[in-house]
């Protein structure tokens, strides 16, 4: 059965494909397949909104008109984003491994510097386990640009564009 296909039958019979948000879910899920390996969840790859940034920090809006984008950016190189020596912004390609990323501490308010070689996934979960998250938001970014006003290499914030949704529409984060 295709995922369409079984898309069509879950809409038709229930609600939808199941949506996993956490571990949790996923076990839910695994018990009720009753043993079967191969299943189909909601989650696929769209190009309904394939050009859309957004932070890490899922509270925050991007305002594209209130971005940082360097001249000719973005070049649709990537879909993660770094920020350059020159305090602007770049797509990258998110398996790229830079030796830079921003975490945001929520607890001290303030930026975190770290200068530890990852790609911009393992980035993020580096700065989530161990602060808040990349850096998001303008404000954010300021505040980063303020405490660190001189770096030597690219460094990966929190903004980001994917194509991949859920069937019911919710978000996938």
């Amino acid at each position: 059965m295709s995922w369409l296909d079984a898309q069509s039958h879950c809409r038709l019979y229930y609600t939808d494909l199941a949506t996993v948000r956490d571990m949790k879910d996923l076990l839910r899920l695994r018990t009720a397949a009753n043993g079967l390996t191969d299943l189909w969840t909601g989650l696929h790859l769209t190009s309904e909104h394939p050009n859309v940034w957004h932070w890490s920090q899922a509270a925050l809006q991007y305002d594209e008109g209130e971005s940082q984008w360097a001249v000719d950016q973005p070049d649709n190189d990537g879909n993660c984003v770094d920020s350059w020596v020159q305090d602007t912004w770049n797509d990258e390609h998110c398996d790229i491994v830079l030796n830079c990323s921003i975490c945001y501490d929520e607890a001290s308010s303030s930026p975190v510097m770290v200068s530890q070689s990852r790609d911009w996934l393992a980035a993020q979960q580096y700065c989530r386990s161990h602060y808040t998250d990349l850096v998001s938001g303008l404000d954010q970014y300021a505040q980063f640009l303020q405490t660190f006003p001189v770096r030597n290499a690219s460094c990966w914030i929190g903004l980001s564009r994917d194509h991949w949704g859920w069937s019911d529409g919710s978000n996938s984060d």
